[in-house]
């Protein structure tokens, strides 16, 4: 990641989890920032944090994603300040679990707009200036989850899978423009995500969850050399290969059986 340094990334879901190891990491790769999320209080954390070890300049922007006049607004409020992003990190998303028809309809509705909506419009604002300027990176966080149906997480793993199949298509079209479109598919993560989807974990599956930390690493190492995908970890590539493989009619009850057992 030698070639991003002096670059610079825009980061949504910067406050935890995937997305704030991502930050971490390209900091240390020397790339100025620009970190997005709703808690204020986090982000500010994480830039004192950064501060301490690098010399870099980096803006923080309290930002809810599932509005989109504030995702308008936050792209405005960079081009204003002449902020030119090098590097789009949409890593913000979130997961909520149960019964489909005993779903909160809001909620349901928030999920979508951050997970479909503030990702595509980002990418949509960014890719286009990337493509003017003949160079760029985009860094798209689906899931495992967005290859497979899966009863309990359904809207959840539809809107990964949209984002797996949105990528790989960029991914096409852009490269020979000189943009990279990469998109990480990460498993089981220790990270806040089952908390807020609402899931409890297995012994066995919290054994083997992989780090932040190394997902984050894993997705930009394969940003920085143009890959379509990256799946962190054997077991996942495993899977992966296995769901491609299996008849579709089978799908939705082995995703069932695997979260019913975790």
């Amino acid at each position: 990641m030698n070639n991003f340094r002096g670059k610079t990334a825009l980061v949504t879901g910067a406050s935890s989890g995937i997305g704030k190891e991502i930050a971490i990491l390209l900091a240390e790769a020397g790339c100025h920032l620009v970190l997005v999320a709703r808690r204020k209080d986090r982000l500010k954390e994480l830039e004192e944090h950064i501060k301490k070890e690098h010399n870099l300049n980096i803006v923080i922007a309290e930002t809810d994603l599932s509005d989109m006049a504030a995702c308008v607004e936050l792209t405005a409020l960079l081009t204003l300040k002449k902020v030119d992003i090098d590097i789009l990190v949409n890593n913000a998303g979130f997961g909520y679990g149960g019964a489909f028809v005993e779903q909160d309809w809001q909620r349901q509705q928030e999920m979508m707009k951050v997970n479909i909506d503030a990702l595509t419009y980002l990418t949509k604002y960014y890719s286009e200036k990337m493509v003017e300027s003949g160079e760029g990176h985009i860094l798209l966080v689906s899931s495992v989850g967005g290859f497979t149906p899966c009863p309990g997480l359904a809207i959840y793993d539809a809107t990964k899978a949209y984002v797996l199949v949105f990528g790989e298509s960029l991914h096409y079209e852009l490269k020979k423009k000189g943009v990279t479109i990469t998109t990480l598919c990460p498993g089981a993560t220790r990270t806040e995500f089952f908390d807020v989807a609402g899931q409890e974990l297995s012994f066995m599956i919290k054994r083997t969850m992989m780090s932040g930390r190394s997902a984050a690493n894993i997705g930009l190492k394969c940003m920085a050399r143009g890959r379509a995908h990256a799946i962190p970890g054997f077991t996942n590539k495993l899977a992966v290969w296995g769901l491609r493989l299996a008849p579709r009619r089978f799908m939705a009850p082995i995703a069932n059986q695997t979260i019913s057992a975790l």
